[in-house]
């Protein structure tokens, strides 16, 4: 397996070498293009440590929003239960199709992952516990991605997860300790 990067106008393009058709006898490759050479050389070098541990090139076209219907009707809907699928599919539906649906899969990084969560944080749209529920369930699609073939490591591997909100604790007074204990013993009698 063999790859080269070459300068295309504004990007940079990584070419890997397929072989040859059997058919035809004719070259076969696979081009990816990036924003940056180094974008460009860090991918080249994904793709090729990926083929050689014997997994096959990874799809360049296939979105995020769409493997993640695929996770969930090839895999979700026949490993978990009923409840557990109608969850993730809501997730996937109301949070997670909509921030990388359009993000082809490859190159899904754990800087937009973290950027959506963190973005999430600071609006205070949701709770922390359900920030953590969905980074669990792009976690575990993106795990599926990596033992299918699909991506070549799981960027949620390189995100912190929202940490939980520390709750203050609330302690009870001298007086609402004493009325606490009186209406315990009232109501044991």
């Amino acid at each position: 397996m063999r790859g080269q990067i070459r300068k295309r106008g504004r990007s940079w393009a990584v070419i890997v070498y397929l072989g040859r058709d059997p058919e035809t006898g004719a070259k076969r490759r696979r081009w990816f293009t990036h924003h940056t050479r180094q974008e460009a050389e860090a991918h080249l070098a994904q793709v090729l440590v990926h083929v050689q541990a014997g997994g096959g090139v990874p799809p360049s076209r296939l979105l995020t929003g769409a493997f993640l219907d695929r996770w969930l009707d090839d895999y979700a809907s026949g490993a978990v239960t009923e409840k557990t699928l109608l969850n993730y599919r809501d997730q996937v539906r109301v949070h997670l199709k909509p921030a990388f649906a359009h993000i082809p899969l490859g190159r899904l990084s754990a800087q937009a992952i973290q950027g959506y969560f963190s973005q999430q944080l600071r609006a205070r749209r949701l709770s922390s516990t359900s920030l953590r529920y969905q980074f669990a369930v792009l976690r575990e699609a993106l795990s599926h991605a990596v033992r299918w073939g699909v991506l070549v490591r799981n960027p949620c591997e390189f995100v912190d997860p929202p940490r939980p909100r520390a709750r203050e604790m609330r302690v009870l007074d001298e007086e609402q300790t004493r009325l606490f204990l009186a209406e315990a013993r009232r109501s044991s009698r």
